[in-house]
């Protein structure tokens, strides 16, 4: 099987990975990068027989959208839940699957059998495929991560003996304030029960794990959890297990801004556990936000203060480079908020990686760097990439 990557130099994230045989072509991803360049107009769309998209961030396929009419797509099932709920807020169209990745089902393009593992991410339904031709086999690991909540599968679910194992090793990230979202959890938990005042959580909308994390920690301090509306439209398109305003007397869905003549005054109406602004004022509470609802944050503030209240950074600390989010915590600093620092990386530690490598037993394994395409490396060689 031939192997090419076409992605922006010099950056990390943004994956398009072409997987090719005399007869048969795949995309591993359609990525969008923090620093992209790659013009996916460029590629021979109609020659691509399927596009596998590992889960649902935009590093991942934020440009699906431009090419979702030539080739099928497949993804996991609740990955598409999340996407459509968040392009439903929006008011934009969801690309249309050929069909769901599920865990050890096999689904044959041409003459390749993919089969997707649901393995120990820390992401929800990310997976891991596993890509066959001809008693060659080749496993892509994704975002291989092991700190998330959901450990249905285990590396011990893996195939065994691989030819080639294609993962990332440059991705590895050490800026993070606990091991897994359970010690997370504990970390949250104390800070949430010693802290007085209002408690604010600057996290994903999208990064069940987290939101699962922070709302345990508020349900252990007895506060409760408030979701702005995009949040809710997603962890309600979810539910289960997930925090939401449906299902959950103890989760309560909010709005920054009066809609008019909006799609999302519908959806607003949908809930039942709502509650206004004037009321938050009187509530022990844990919020979600986001960069954009400033606004909202400082009218909060107008009107009831914020005396010994606590922000929650819970991002990759690289974002706080960018200018408007450090625009947006210089000013809840101004507020009189304590920030604290809580994250947990979702890239595997060396251990994690050091099991992986013993059960599948790779011949040879090629690492994507953000300077070079593809590059060959050494067990030995790709260990010490993450110990370092």
């Amino acid at each position: 099987m031939g192997m090419e990557i076409y992605r922006a130099k010099n950056q990390i994230g943004g994956d398009v990975i072409e997987v090719s045989s005399p007869k048969t072509k795949i995309l591993l991803d359609v990525g969008m990068g923090t620093a992209d360049t790659l013009d996916i107009k460029t590629l021979d769309l109609k020659s691509y027989d399927a596009v596998f998209i590992f889960h649902y961030h935009t590093d991942h396929m934020g440009l699906a959208y431009n090419l979702y009419k030539n080739v099928p797509i497949y993804m996991g099932e609740v990955s598409y839940k999340i996407v459509r709920a968040a392009n439903a807020y929006r008011n934009r169209p969801t690309v249309p699957l050929k069909g769901f990745l599920k865990h050890r089902q096999t689904i044959r393009i041409g003459d390749m059998k993919i089969t997707p593992y649901l393995c120990c991410d820390s992401i929800f339904d990310s997976y891991m495929l596993l890509i066959e031709r001809q008693g060659e086999r080749l496993l892509f690991t994704g975002d291989f991560g092991v700190s998330g909540w959901k450990r249905r599968h285990g590396i011990g679910s893996l195939p065994k003996d691989i030819d080639i194992l294609i993962t990332r090793s440059a991705a590895l990230s050490k800026d993070y304030a606990a091991r897994d979202e359970k010690e997370l959890l504990t970390k949250a938990t104390k800070l949430f029960q010693k802290t007085t005042g209002p408690i604010f959580v600057l996290q994903s909308s999208m990064n069940l794990d987290r939101i699962l994390t922070m709302y345990k920690a508020a349900k252990r301090s007895r506060r409760l959890f408030l979701q702005e509306l995009y949040m809710a439209e997603i962890t309600s398109a979810i539910r289960g297990c997930i925090p939401n305003p449906m299902k959950f007397s103890d989760v309560k869905v909010f709005v920054t801004t009066v809609y008019k003549d909006d799609h999302r005054i519908g959806l607003f109406k949908n809930y039942k556990n709502t509650i206004k602004k004037e009321e938050i004022s009187k509530e022990n509470f844990v919020m979600c936000i986001r960069t954009s609802m400033y606004p909202y944050v400082k009218s909060l503030f107008e009107s009831m203060g914020y005396p010994k209240g606590l922000l929650v950074y819970s991002f990759w600390s690289g974002y706080r480079n960018d200018e408007n989010m450090q625009s947006f915590l210089e000013n809840c600093t101004a507020f009189g908020l304590e920030r604290v620092d809580l994250h947990t990386s979702g890239y595997a530690e060396s251990n994690a990686i050091k099991k992986l490598l013993r059960h599948t037993n790779p011949k040879k394994i090629m690492s994507v760097e953000p300077d070079s395409p593809l590059v060959e490396r050494s067990k030995g060689e790709f260990v010490n990439a993450f110990m370092t």
